[in-house]
């Protein structure tokens, strides 16, 4: 076999493995895409049940208030202080006073070390904005 007939047949080779992989790298992209879209529907339903949860909590510690005195009235919702934190694998959101408000299905172990311990300790948000922001950034 001359010399030209064997770089004919090495430069086949490589550009048959270069379409390989490049129809591979692409299949690899079309389902990342694809899993995006799955995860940002399902943030958008996170922070709208999350929503619900805050505005029934809500309208439950407005109700009690009206029973109240001024100095027994509890803080609203716009200043509430939330945790967010870890709790049975999945991410947990909690009101001041301990309660679980909700939960979200999100993987601790997708996320960076350092988010999983700071969620380990605890995250105090002061407000219910910053909640939704924070929670944005989990979820998208």
């Amino acid at each position: 076999m001359d010399f030209s007939k064997l770089m004919a047949v090495i430069s086949a080779f490589v550009l048959i493995v270069c379409l390989v992989l490049s129809i591979t790298t692409l299949v690899v992209l079309r389902n990342a895409v694809a899993e995006n879209g799955l995860i940002q529907e399902d943030a958008k339903s996170l922070i709208g049940e999350l929503n619900t949860s805050v505005d029934r909590l809500e309208s439950t510690t407005n109700s009690q208030s009206e029973n109240t005195t001024d100095e027994e009235l509890p803080v609203n919702a716009d200043t509430e202080r939330f945790t967010i934190r870890e709790y049975e694998e999945k991410i947990a959101i909690f009101t001041e006073d301990g309660r679980m408000l909700h939960w979200l299905d999100v993987d601790l172990s997708l996320l960076p070390k350092n988010e999983r311990e700071a969620l380990a300790e605890g995250i105090e948000v002061k407000s219910r904005a910053s909640l939704l922001s924070y929670l944005q950034d989990y979820t998208s």
